[in-house]
């Protein structure tokens, strides 16, 4: 099995232009053509939510640096605070995350209302990455290298300039190639490259680049990716019920993933929706896309859990539910904090891959939810983190049904 060696069909972003599906109004996300033989937009992308996303890129346009940044604050998380350690500085993550907000809406460098803006960002992200492949500046970390990652996968071959397309190849080479050299020997990833020990929220931001740039020819060997699989699936809960332990806005139960596998000392660990949609997409990511593929999986590598007579994985519908049923809590305790944007960041692209009733569910709450949380201004306020930060992401999450991010495209 080569989960991840699976095609894309003609329904990406690039195939969708060259037959002609689309059409880009200025200044607004893309919408179905109403000609003969064009299929209906999605019913998600109703006028308001188009509105709301046409604000939101409108803000980004206008707050772009010159040079192709956007400027956040650049710090790490601390248990659920935010250490800022530089206010206000050029950041490549979140200069990737709203380059992405744009490709979500079927925008490209060079054409259209936004083609200087992304033109302008990959000038900078590729001006970014150091003789090591890293991506990083103001000391930013593999959070932000990742994103950065995807974004130039995301990106490449888009542009009519092929010796723009060139050097976005050779960067993202050399960026894949600094994830395959940061893994650890528990088969993740950390802030940092090779830290000992490794957590759900940096791997799957790296699991996503290399599917990301795999999808456009890159080299990515296998047993990366199997390596990355075995780590989530270790971290997964498999009880039927809770064990008495909640930290923050999760509770240990079924369905759950927890922040770190550690196979002794479980204390100090979690389990959130934040991390389970994390744990879903790496799954989607790698190409496990329902029940038999991952428990067969789980079986075919030796993981010694989920052998027969013994833990059954956990499955597609135990992983959605539990994301539906901690919904209402996590948007409580975490409603303009970045554990909210940053979890749903993943939930949306995990539940709109699983699709069916978990998606119909769960796809109006995180709608509803940044629509009444949208400031006059177009933008997303995220505490501590900033405005670029919240905008890019709420626009990317509206976005995930006009499916036009090849990396969504996966099945």
């Amino acid at each position: 099995m080569e989960p991840m060696n699976r095609p894309l069909r003609p329904r990406s972003l690039l195939a969708a232009l060259v037959l002609g599906a689309v059409l880009v109004a200025p200044g607004a996300a893309p919408v179905a053509r109403a000609d003969e033989g064009a299929a209906a937009g999605p019913p998600e992308l109703t006028p308001r939510v188009l509105e709301a996303v046409h604000r939101g890129l409108e803000y980004l346009k206008e707050s772009q640096r010159e040079d192709g940044a956007w400027d956040c604050n650049i710090g790490f998380k601390i248990n659920d605070t935010y250490k800022v350690t530089t206010y206000g500085g050029r950041h490549p993550g979140v200069t990737a995350l709203a380059g992405t907000a744009f490709l979500a809406g079927g925008h490209l460098p060079g054409r259209g209302p936004y083609g200087d803006a992304l033109n302008r960002a990959v000038d900078y992200i590729l001006s970014a990455v150091d003789d090591k492949g890293y991506i990083t500046e103001n000391h930013t970390r593999m959070y932000s290298h990742a994103f950065a990652t995807l974004f130039l996968a995301e990106v490449y071959g888009s542009s009519l300039d092929r010796k723009r397309n060139e050097k976005v190849r050779d960067a993202l080479s050399k960026a894949v190639q600094f994830i395959l050299g940061a893994q650890n020997d528990q088969g993740g990833w950390r802030y940092e490259a090779l830290a000992v020990d490794s957590d759900m929220s940096i791997t799957v931001c790296q699991v996503m680049a290399l599917r990301a740039a795999r999808n456009k020819g890159v080299s990515v060997p296998q047993k990366s990716i199997d390596a990355a699989v075995e780590y989530v699936l270790l971290s997964a809960v498999t009880d039927g019920g809770r064990n008495g332990f909640r930290w923050g806005d999760g509770g240990m139960r079924r369905g759950a993933f927890k922040y770190q596998y550690r196979e002794k000392n479980q204390i100090g660990t979690r389990a959130s929706l934040a991390l389970t949609a994390a744990a879903m997409t790496t799954l989607f990511g790698a190409g496990l896309y329902d029940d038999r593929a991952i428990q067969s999986w789980a079986q075919d590598h030796g993981i010694a859990r989920y052998a027969p007579g013994r833990d059954r994985t956990p499955t597609i519908e135990d992983m959605a539910t539990y994301i539906l049923e901690e919904y209402d809590d996590h948007a409580r305790g975490y409603g303009n904090h970045y554990f909210w944007f940053y979890g749903h960041y993943y939930a949306s692209q995990a539940m709109y891959i699983a699709g069916g009733r978990s998606w119909e569910k769960y796809y109006p709450l995180v709608r509803d939810h940044l629509l009444r949380r949208q400031d006059p201004d177009g933008s997303w306020e995220v505490r501590d983190v900033g405005r670029t930060f919240g905008t890019a992401v709420a626009c990317v999450i509206l976005q995930v049904p006009a499916r036009y991010l090849p990396v969504l495209d996966q099945r």
